[in-house]
């Protein structure tokens, strides 16, 4: 019963569908007095640098949180929530003001913007940013960096940037090499080997002594995609590095720099992992010397090599590190979605709870949404801040903000058990009774579908415009071109419930029993074993 209980749910009543705009990020920032244009953009980052200005401006925003007209008070409201972090002392200290409409106002805005909201606006505006590359941006946001207040914000900050540099910016480029916030010399230096390439290799070779290991590893990558062999021995040294991320990001770009299988995991203890980073420096000094590099590596996000997974006849999720120890576990009513953040960050669907709950790195509970319509069984975190959530029971898709507000609904006339956004606005859906996968538009409509796909529990749409469909009661993972035709099945597999397509071409599949990463030829390069029994359903590796 456990292993099938998404069955036992029962079937809801078609509504109507509900449609949404083109463009979610623009409508995002027209909502919040952001104009999603070159001048509005650029005005927006204005308002977030830690000027005088900028403070004085905050300073009499705070004022007119307490002022007698409800007008003045939400607009006040709206501008400092705009400004994002340079704020967050003012409002810190308006908690403990003599007004108590400054008191309440300040405590609702750190709530607002602790939630999510100006990491919201700040993130669709660099995406915007990208999309039109305002001029006159760069020195807005190389002052902005340093604010940035986690790894997923200025990772962000940065690839807009580098995206919108242009000739003209080399000058400020080259001086912010030497600019005291790390933050902004790595960037710089990103920015810089994109822009001049041959041109630039003088100006990283001397940041590969920088103070920073942050800056090491992105002058040596920036070297690396240039054919550069120097970089080699920075990014052996860097395997050392006491930051996970350093070392992770280091081993990595080695990988797919020179096409080395040297195993290298960045989570094992210290003894262990300086006998990998040797025999990575003995390989450097030796054969590397002469091995052909494979450049420009991508610069694609990398995995953190955790896996999160949902053991529903357990009511527990559990998450294991790139060792295959176990890192995080958390008590969940039917546990059936599951989503491994960029920031670390665990997002985590309870089928009969009705609820969908994000931890931190750390483990701590940030954010919930409950009382859903239905019963989810899978959910993501989209682009735009916003969840979206499979909700079965009552047949819909809904799509719901930070503030827990459905902003986007579609329904489905079949039992469903996956959604997934694409990169085109549209929603991959599937259905599960109906053995079919379907493609939908903002407005409801079906613009692709395949059928035949008996048991289909999960469906992902991966790099290379195929889909990957994992089915459960025909113990069966299949990927189709956008045909429908089948161009790789993996069959004989124990009631699999997700299916995740690796960077490295490798497919991650939960099934009865545990977890295993399947090589083209259907080889298991990998697994990790829960138990003959033992009822898996979704899983991330992230």
């Amino acid at each position: 019963m456990q292993r099938l209980q998404f069955l036992l749910l029962t079937l809801g009543i078609c509504i109507p569908l509900m449609g949404g705009e083109n463009d979610p990020d623009s409508t995002f920032l027209k909502n919040n007095g952001i104009r999603p244009t070159a001048e509005g953009l650029v005005a927006y980052f204005k308002g977030m640098k830690d000027t005088p200005e900028v403070r004085k401006r905050i300073a009499e925003l705070m004022r007119q949180l307490g002022d007698e007209e409800f007008d003045v008070r939400e607009k006040a409201a709206a501008e400092i929530v705009k400004a994002g972090l340079v704020a967050s002392a003012a409002l810190r200290k308006g908690v403990e003001s003599d007004d108590p409409e400054i008191r309440m106002r300040s405590r609702t805005l750190l709530v607002q913007m602790e939630g999510g909201l100006s990491s919201r606006l700040f993130l669709a505006a660099l995406r915007k940013t990208e999309e039109i590359k305002p001029p006159g941006v760069i020195p807005l946001l190389l002052e902005i960096l340093p604010l940035c207040e986690n790894e997923y914000t200025f990772d962000a900050a940065s690839r807009a940037l580098c995206a919108v540099t242009r000739t003209e910016d080399a000058p400020l480029l080259r001086k912010s090499l030497s600019h005291h916030s790390e933050g902004i010399r790595e960037t710089a230096a990103v920015a810089l080997g994109r822009l001049l390439g041959e041109e630039s290799i003088e100006a990283l070779n001397r940041l590969l002594n920088d103070r920073s290991g942050r800056v090491r590893l992105a002058a040596a990558k920036a070297l690396g995609n240039l054919g550069q062999r120097q970089c080699l021995e920075t990014l052996g040294q860097l395997l050392k590095s006491e930051q996970l991320r350093i070392r992770l990001n280091s081993y990595l770009f080695l990988r797919g720099l020179t096409k080395n299988d040297i195993p290298f995991v960045a989570y094992e203890t210290p003894e262990k992992r300086a006998e990998m980073a040797k025999a990575w420096e003995e390989w450097i000094t030796g054969p590397g010397k002469t091995a052909p590099l494979h450049f420009p590596v991508s610069d694609a996000k990398p995995i953190l090599g955790r896996t999160l997974v949902c053991l529903y006849g357990k009511n527990k999720v559990v998450e294991f590190d790139a060792s295959g120890k176990k890192s995080f576990e958390h008590d969940v009513r039917s546990p059936w979605g599951v989503q491994g953040l960029p920031n670390g960050h665990r997002l985590i669907a309870g089928c009969t709870s009705k609820e969908v709950i994000e931890f931190d790195a750390n483990g701590k509970e940030i954010w919930k949404k409950s009382g859903l319509p239905g019963n989810p069984m899978s959910v993501r975190r989209l682009k735009n801040g916003c969840t979206l959530i499979a909700c079965a029971g009552v047949q819909k898709v809904i799509e719901v903000d930070p503030a827990g507000k459905t902003v986007w609904e579609v329904s489905v006339a079949s039992h469903l058990t996956d959604a997934q956004r694409l990169e085109n606005g549209n929603t991959l859906i599937c259905l599960y009774q109906d053995g079919k996968v379907v493609e939908v538009d903002r407005s409801g409509k079906e613009v692709w579908n395949v059928e035949g796909q008996t048991g289909a529990v999960s469906a992902n749409r991966i790099e290379n415009g195929n889909t990957l469909i994992a089915l459960h009661s025909s113990g069966k993972v299949v990927e189709v071109d956008s045909n429908g035709k089948e161009v790789w099945v993996l069959d004989g597999l124990k009631m699999p419930c997700e299916a995740q397509r690796l960077p490295d071409g490798t497919t991650l599949i939960s099934q009865t029993g545990g977890i295993s990463i399947y090589n083209a030829a259907k080889e298991v390069v990998w697994e990790k074993k829960l138990g003959a029994n033992e009822h898996v359903g979704r899983v991330s590796r992230y």
